[in-house]
């Protein structure tokens, strides 16, 4: 938005510094009828006119100056307050109208004047292409006085113009001045805005790597939590299946604790038993007992067959049933 309103606002100074500009050059005159009103310029500089004249029956053409064109200025010529006189053409040149030479052609009626005047004195006088003697000029003062003052009145009409005009040009010198400071004023923020937009871009591509360098690290991170998550899963696996042989263990435990209780209450029974077997006298001491057979039907030590005493009383003591046994063999 800020280049389209600096673009739109140097094409608005651009036109009115060309309009300012251009008011004070020469342009050419444009033709006009006899009616028409036209600006007159300060006397000073020679004038020119192309302005058409009205060809009255029986009067030849007023012929036009040939000053050089750079020296043109627009001519005077149209009507005013005085309606019934027209002013066709004037041309002046020299420093001014006081001093210097001015012609002006005007229309009173059907009667067309020529006057000729040198530092603001008439010189000569045509009435319809016909010069009038120096001692009848006198004759013509109305008619004179008439082109006089609506030549006055046109000049003044135009001076007021002219003041109007310069106040317009000096009121748009100061607004293009004001649109320059505004323009200076939005070019600096502009070249500001250019540095800042620079830092960004160059924020913008920093940014940019570090974000591609995360994203891969988070890449590298989804892979090494997709392994890990793979080497959770066969931990936990292996954790059931540790968890199964722990239990398969613990009752194996328990099984081997109860059969390890069952052969302590043997070995201690199998000690009592040999304790009664050396009290007996039935072998000398526990290391002498090499095999020993105790059932419901009899009772063997070391080979040899024991008194149906001896075997009455261990079966009672260490047999609980019929069917129970005590084998023993030290080898």
């Amino acid at each position: 938005m800020e280049n389209i309103f600096l673009a739109v606002s140097l094409m608005i100074f651009g036109f009115g510094t060309l309009a300012f500009s251009k008011s004070n050059e020469t342009r050419p005159v444009k033709p006009v009828q006899p009616a028409a009103i036209a600006a007159t310029m300060p006397a000073s500089r020679t004038v020119k006119t192309a302005i058409p004249i009205k060809l009255i029956p029986g009067i030849r053409a007023i012929v036009q100056d040939t000053l050089p064109e750079e020296k043109n200025v627009p001519a005077v010529s149209g009507h005013s307050a005085i309606k019934d006189v027209i002013i066709v053409s004037n041309m002046s040149e020299g420093i001014s109208r006081q001093n210097g030479k001015e012609t002006t052609v005007a229309q009173i009626g059907d009667d067309v004047y020529k006057i000729t005047k040198v530092n603001g004195s008439i010189v000569s006088l045509h009435v319809n292409g016909s010069e009038v003697a120096q001692p009848k000029i006198g004759e013509y003062k109305e008619a004179i006085n008439k082109i006089d003052g609506q030549m006055n009145k046109m000049r003044a009409e135009q001076e007021i113009r002219n003041k109007e005009q310069a106040k317009r040009n000096a009121e748009q010198a100061v607004r293009n001045q004001e649109q320059q400071k505004r323009n200076a004023e939005q070019a600096k923020r502009n070249a500001e805005q250019a540095v800042r937009n620079e830092e960004q871009v160059k924020r913008n591509a920093e940014q940019a790597v570090r974000n591609q360098e995360q994203q891969e690290r988070n890449a590298e991170q989804a892979k090494r939590g997709a392994e890990q998550a793979a080497r959770n899963q066969e931990q936990q696996e292996r954790n059931a299946e540790q968890v199964e042989r722990n239990q398969e263990q613990a009752e194996r435990n328990a099984e081997q604790a109860i059969r390890n209780k069952e052969q302590e209450q043997r070995n201690a029974e199998l000690r009592n038993l040999m304790n009664d077997l050396v009290t007996a006298n039935i072998i000398k001491d526990s290391n002498s007992l090499k095999s020993l057979s105790l059932n419901n039907a009899e009772m063997i030590v070391n080979g040899q067959k024991q008194s149906s005493a001896v075997h009455e009383k261990f079966k009672n003591k260490y047999l609980k049933s019929s069917t129970d046994e005590i084998n023993f063999r030290n080898f």
